[in-house]
């Protein structure tokens, strides 16, 4: 709401007035910007501010028209608006927290999910020691140099037929190689245990059984008994 009295509309020229501020600086020839019920605007030569009405001398209020009624509701009003910015600004304040938190505990779990699959994968390391016998389509054909040790499949790694190895490598599961069926009418199924060198490949293997345990769909086994036909 402006105040109409001898406004710069008005009258064609510019209002100016002196008073003394808030820090106690006197303030001469200050020209009138804005007029309010409770404070007007002001422009100096080194810059401009805000006055409230009632700081002003009575000589100056009085060609404003003031009136004390009018100002305090202008208060009311004021200080309203500064509730529902105050509350706003809270609103914005509590939804970053949230989203804070729920990114951290994102983190968090997905720290944790990590830490169980690595953990996993860890637990089927083992130790290959043999030589390489085959070179077949689903990688290296791994003769064990320790005895009554069946043969082995190991991918993840390019070697040629009688070459030594001894590395760490992790179990992925296995491998079915030969179906037979006996004089008796029973199935007979040959597997391979199968390895990889790579640990991102073993962490791919593990991946969806670690995850069905961290979301509670199953609890771990034992011992893998994944079936595999895993890429070279």
């Amino acid at each position: 709401m402006l105040i109409a009295a001898r406004s710069q509309a008005q009258t064609n020229t510019p209002i100016f007035i002196s008073f003394t501020n808030s820090t106690g600086d006197y303030i001469t020839n200050a020209e009138v910007t804005k007029v309010l019920p409770n404070k007007l605007y002001y422009e100096i030569p080194s810059g401009g501010g805000c006055v409230r009405m009632d700081a002003l001398p009575e000589s100056e209020r009085a060609q404003f028209n003031y009136d004390p009624y009018a100002a305090n509701q202008a208060d009311t009003d004021d200080a309203l608006k500064k509730i529902h910015v105050n509350e706003a600004e809270k609103q914005r304040v509590i939804a970053f927290e949230k989203r804070t938190m729920q990114q951290a505990q994102q983190s968090a779990n997905e720290n944790a999910f990590n830490d169980l699959l690595n953990a996993r994968v860890e637990m089927h390391r083992v130790q290959i020691v043999g030589t390489v016998v085959e070179i077949g389509p689903d990688g290296l054909v791994i003769n064990p140099s320790r005895e009554n040790q069946p043969d082995m499949l190991l991918q993840g790694i390019n070697l040629p037929v009688g070459a030594s190895v001894y590395m760490d490598a992790y179990r992925i599961g296995n491998y079915k190689i030969d179906e037979e069926t006996t004089e008796f009418g029973s199935t007979v199924i040959s597997y391979y245990n199968v390895y990889t060198t790579d640990f991102s490949a073993a962490r791919q293997f593990y991946y969806k059984s670690v995850m069905d345990q961290f979301t509670g769909k199953k609890q771990p086994s034992a011992s893998s008994t994944n079936s595999l036909a895993w890429p070279k």
